[in-house]
């Protein structure tokens, strides 16, 4: 799953998000650090 890599993260604040990405494949969660 790439759907991370789509977003636009310039305006979210600093910090760490989770996210829960849910495709055909099923659900997944991916963990990103804004710095």
């Amino acid at each position: 799953l790439t759907a991370v890599e789509e977003l636009d993260l310039s305006s979210w604040s600093a910090g760490v998000y989770i996210l829960k990405i849910e495709s055909r494949g099923g659900t997944a969660v991916r963990r990103i650090t804004v710095k």
